[in-house]
């Protein structure tokens, strides 16, 4: 968690940092660095894996690169949630996921919803739904100083 709430948060302030700068060149960047240090972590942990093709998918199905596919959707999404919205908003809709899970696992993966999950699903979704729906969060309004505020500042 405090892993996932830094990135989100540093991922933000490099999105926002340079708004000229093209969202796809910043989503490049990230996803060859995020690249570069899971070869230097597979490096470390399972060299052997890095001997050929052959040796580094082993293991691999169909539902693992279904699995990269809705990861790598889901980045694309949340970095333009991140450059057009802010962090708090991001968290609320990705709170979305689970339901979203629960609605579509027994159309892709064939399994069956207990009532819990499907009431807890809608709870999740109705208040993501509520709190979206409310828009972004507004600072609160300065009181306005009155008359003998400012008098009494100028006299001291």
């Amino acid at each position: 968690t405090l892993t996932n709430a830094t990135g989100s948060v540093v991922n933000e302030f490099a999105l926002k940092r340079n708004k000229t700068l093209d969202i796809n060149v910043q989503n490049s960047i990230l996803y060859v660095a995020c690249g570069v240090f899971a070869i230097l972590l597979l490096a470390v942990e399972e060299p052997s894996r890095l001997s050929g093709p052959t040796a580094f998918f082993q293991g691999f199905t169909g539902l693992t690169f279904f699995t990269l596919s809705l990861q790598a959707f889901a980045g694309l999404i949340v970095s333009r949630m991140l450059k057009y919205a802010d962090s708090v908003t991001k968290t609320v809709a990705c709170c979305l996921r689970g339901p979203t899970v629960v609605f579509i696992s027994p159309y892709v993966l064939g399994v069956s919803n207990s009532w819990s999950g499907i009431i807890s699903a809608v709870v999740v979704a109705a208040g993501c739904t509520i709190y979206l729906l409310c828009g972004p969060l507004a600072p609160p309004p300065q009181a306005p100083k009155d008359e003998d505020s400012r008098k009494s500042a100028a006299v001291a």
